[in-house]
């Protein structure tokens, strides 16, 4: 992957994967691992969250070395009020008919999760 081309979002938005998507990968172990460590990046980096629960691993990998760069930064704001959004979409998997989610959570004007 030191090659690979970077993308600039962690998705495609208007095809979404199915289980039929894509050819197998050839080393399950090495797989395993590389979703495992995704899983615990996805707890930094909500933006990828989505994308790893849905395995696109290569996509993701793309998109990480394009946004290396990037970080949550936390500034001083007069008034430290804490917001919580989310959003769901119920039964939206074509796979599963699984419900998918997403939530951010705002200290001031600053993202933590």
């Amino acid at each position: 992957m030191d090659l690979a081309k970077p993308a600039t979002s962690p998705m495609f938005a208007s095809a979404p994967l199915t289980l039929a998507d894509g050819p197998t990968f050839e080393d399950p172990t090495l797989y395993r691992s590389t979703i495992g460590s995704l899983q615990y990046l996805s707890l930094t980096c909500p933006d990828v969250a989505y994308a790893v629960n849905i395995r696109a691993v290569k996509r993701i990998l793309r998109y990480l070395k394009h946004t290396a760069h990037l970080g949550l930064h936390i500034k001083p704001f007069p008034e430290y009020t804490l917001h919580a959004f989310t959003d769901t979409d119920w039964a939206g998997c074509p796979n599963d008919r699984r419900s998918t989610r997403g939530f951010c959570i705002f200290l001031g004007s600053n993202l933590l999760s």
